[in-house]
């Protein structure tokens, strides 16, 4: 049994990425007048998720401590008390 992350998907399940794709393909065919605005409109959306989910994600990133702070730290305090 696989262990439960508690972490958020960005993505989300499958099926509703299914579903959304499914849905703004029928909203572009049936759609006879401004095809191409509708298009572009759904397009611009999709960018503006993206450009949420990066800018989520850089930060989560950021977020993190660096690797081996508390060592470096430790690191740089033995080496003071080296010097005097």
């Amino acid at each position: 049994m696989r262990p439960r992350s508690n972490r958020k998907s960005v993505a989300g399940h499958p099926r509703v990425t299914r579903a959304t794709f499914k849905g703004t393909d029928q909203l572009i065919i049936n759609i006879d007048e401004h095809r191409l605005l509708a298009a572009s409109l759904i397009a611009a959306l999709f960018l503006l998720l993206a450009v949420v989910a990066g800018m989520l994600a850089a930060r989560q990133i950021g977020a993190k401590p660096r690797p081996f702070d508390a060592s470096l730290t430790e690191l740089a305090k033995d080496r003071d008390l080296l010097k005097r």
